[in-house]
């Protein structure tokens, strides 16, 4: 439906952002520690969401965004990386 959760396990989660979807956004939830992205999938212009639950604990390691198959973007853990600030 567009609106998915996932809960990293520390250490080496990554998330993949796959061809045809873009990042609008990227917002930290202070209080909960839960980082949301989101996203527009280009195809029929819908909005879609993924909150990582537990970033600020555990905090993913990379994001890969693919335009396409052999075409990926790489974040790396210190950008993903909360201060707590």
């Amino acid at each position: 439906d567009g609106k998915d959760t996932i809960i990293t396990g520390g250490g080496s989660d990554t998330l993949h952002v796959g061809a045809g979807y873009s990042i609008v956004s990227v917002a930290l939830n202070e209080e909960t520690g839960a980082l949301t992205f989101a996203l527009n999938k280009s195809s029929d212009n819908s909005s879609h969401s993924v909150v990582v639950e537990g970033h600020d604990t555990a905090p993913l390691a990379k994001v890969r965004i693919y335009n396409d198959e052999s075409d990926v973007f790489r974040l790396s853990q210190a950008l993903l990386q909360y201060d707590g600030r």
